[in-house]
């Protein structure tokens, strides 16, 4: 899992999971290229970055990833950095917000471990530290979870991917037709959400100062979501947020290989 990137150095309080989410849809012409653009930065940063991917208006959407994705965007494809005013590529290239926002300070850590529990149900204990004091007296500081589906492949018409890719930089997708046959199609990391993906969990982390150093341990317990497909091929994302400027200060995913299943 050693990583490097050659023409870098990142200096932070604590290693960075950039978390990109991209905004998308089967019916979305030009969103193969969104997917070509998360797949370069993948190549690059490799477990560093944490995609997920929020669909909308087709059979994958999530209701509450779109819903949280909207407040940032509502262009199609759209890359979203750590949820970041500022750092949300509404095209189909990464525009360098990814260097940008690797370079920026982290000042928070999440180490997560997920059981899985009788009753489709799973366990996520976390340890949450932070480099500096924060006040969070009024619940500003956050930990929030979604589940995300690996790989999702489904020979089912309502999975076409359309597609418009009309130069050869879109790679294999200049060769395929218009409406990519499902049968053709894996999508990735596909967000099956929680409701506190955006929002967090209230009082999740102390109703007060917290300090530098000390670990903060939080457990919550979710239902696998029902338009799960394979509950063996999930992963869960945790994030720390800031709930007044929605930006997530670090996450972590778990796969569910990792998983305590017994």
């Amino acid at each position: 899992d050693d990583w490097t990137v050659t023409d870098s150095i990142f200096c932070s309080d604590f290693a960075h999971n950039l978390l990109v989410e991209k905004f998308t849809g089967t019916w979305c012409n030009g969103c193969p290229e969104g997917s070509i653009t998360l797949h370069k930065l993948q190549q690059r940063y490799r477990n560093r970055i944490i995609s997920v991917e929020g669909h909308v208006n087709d059979l994958m959407q999530d209701y509450y990833y779109a819903t949280g994705l909207n407040r940032f965007s509502s262009n199609l494809p759209s890359l979203i950095y750590d949820r970041k005013v500022g750092f949300v590529s509404q095209s189909a290239q990464d525009d360098g917000y990814a260097a940008k926002v690797m370079a920026k300070d982290v000042s928070a850590e999440v180490v997560p471990t997920v059981k899985y529990l009788k009753d489709d149900k799973l366990e996520i204990n976390s340890i949450v530290r932070f480099s500096q004091e924060y006040d969070n007296s009024k619940d500003r500081y956050r930990v929030g979870y979604a589940v995300v589906e690996d790989v999702v492949h489904v020979e089912n018409e309502g999975y076409n991917q359309a597609n418009n890719c009309q130069r050869i930089s879109c790679r294999e997708y200049y060769y395929l037709p218009s409406s990519i046959p499902s049968k053709r199609m894996y999508y990735h990391n596909i967000a099956r959400g929680d409701s506190t993906a955006f929002d967090g969990v209230a009082l999740s982390l102390p109703n007060e100062s917290l300090t530098s150093g000390i670990d903060y341990e939080t457990t919550y317990t979710m239902d696998i979501p029902s338009s799960v497909i394979d509950k063996k091929n999930i992963s869960v994302v945790v994030f720390v947020i800031n709930t007044r400027s929605h930006e997530v200060m670090n996450a972590a995913r778990v796969a569910g290989e990792d998983f305590d299943w017994s």
